[in-house]
């Protein structure tokens, strides 16, 4: 029997496909075309380019893989720092579908729900504020993070930033035996603010028979998200190395993806570029709203190299999302 549950709910808004096409009809007579069959080849192929029907599905990927991609990369699992921790880590999660990073082929639309993410983070124990013996402020640790970055993927240009706030409670506190350390069970909740954005940054080129279309103007792809998760975990570690568990129910106060196309540019005639046939504009706006309230399951493992960890952390959710991510961090 599973012991992960979700209930998806999610809702869409589409605007358009508009698509218009103004042809020269005297330069059509004069270089002995039939502008019927080209306005006809046109309009198929910059429907079919920029898959103008809407793809509400893909949509949904985007979302829950966007809200899914800053699971635990605030947040330190294993170290049970004393006093305080900071690092760095980067990585990418899925939702039903494969790896591949929006890439460009005869539809500009990518097939896959894919976003990655990245942090810089930092938490303190909220005992290192109070000298002395104060069990209670030990147990308490709080995080923050947060990134912003826009690197170029190929014909897009895409921009990532997340925030999250974090505070992590030692319902059971760690305990050593010998060189074996259970590090007792955490529970930890806060939230999460991901935002991820691929707009293509050169002008598009579509066959229309005799001419050209050389699009330009906005094609772009937004996913953001607002997530809450509540998480107990658990971990153990040996000299060297750390390995931790856990359960998390996740709650979405809203999760989206959104797409804009607004296209225009000329026909231009391919035996002369110098004549142009006419005109074409394409425009679209699509949106769908999800809201995961799902459950998952986590598990990573690092090294230990005196104060510094060098770690890996693996996501998987009830609504078929896989997220992973890998980084470093130094704790005392």
């Amino acid at each position: 029997m599973s012991l992960l549950l979700a209930a998806l709910v999610s809702q869409s808004f589409a605007a358009g496909p508009t698509v218009r096409v103004n042809l020269d009809e005297d330069v059509f007579d004069s270089i002995g075309g039939d502008i019927q069959d080209a306005d006809a080849l046109l309009r198929q192929e910059l429907e079919k380019r920029f898959q103008l029907e809407g793809n509400t599905a893909l949509m949904e990927r985007l979302a829950r893989a966007n809200a899914h991609a800053v699971r635990g990369l605030g947040v330190d699992y294993a170290s049970n720092p004393k006093m305080f921790v900071f690092g760095v880590s980067a990585g990418p999660a899925v939702n039903d579908s494969g790896f591949d990073l929006f890439e460009r082929g005869e539809d500009l639309l990518p097939a896959n729900g894919f976003t990655p993410q990245a942090g810089i983070m930092a938490g303190v124990n909220l005992g290192a504020f109070k000298p002395g013996d104060d069990a209670l402020l030990d147990r308490f640790v709080v995080y923050t993070n947060a990134m912003r970055a826009a690197p170029a993927i190929g014909d897009y240009q895409a921009t990532v930033w997340t925030w999250g706030l974090h505070g992590q409670y030692a319902v059971v506190p760690p305990v050593k035996k010998g060189a074996v350390t259970w590090g007792g069970v955490d529970a930890t909740t806060g939230f999460d603010l991901a935002s991820y954005t691929v707009a293509l940054t050169q002008s598009t080129p579509v066959d229309g028979g005799l001419g050209t279309w050389d699009a330009t103007g906005t094609y772009e792809v937004k996913a953001k998200a607002t997530t809450i998760p509540v998480e107990i975990s658990t971990s153990g570690s040996v000299p060297g190395a750390s390995i931790w568990l856990g359960l998390a129910a996740d709650l979405a106060p809203g999760a989206r993806a959104e797409r804009e196309v607004s296209l225009d540019g000329d026909v231009t005639y391919d035996d002369d570029p110098d004549v142009t046939l006419g005109t074409a504009s394409a425009s679209l706006t699509e949106r769908v709203d999800v809201k995961p309230v799902g459950a998952r399951f986590f598990t990573g493992f690092q090294f230990d190299i005196s104060a510094v960890k060098l770690y890996t952390h693996l996501n998987f959710s009830t609504d078929k999302s896989i997220g992973a991510h890998v980084g470093l961090r130094v704790a005392i």
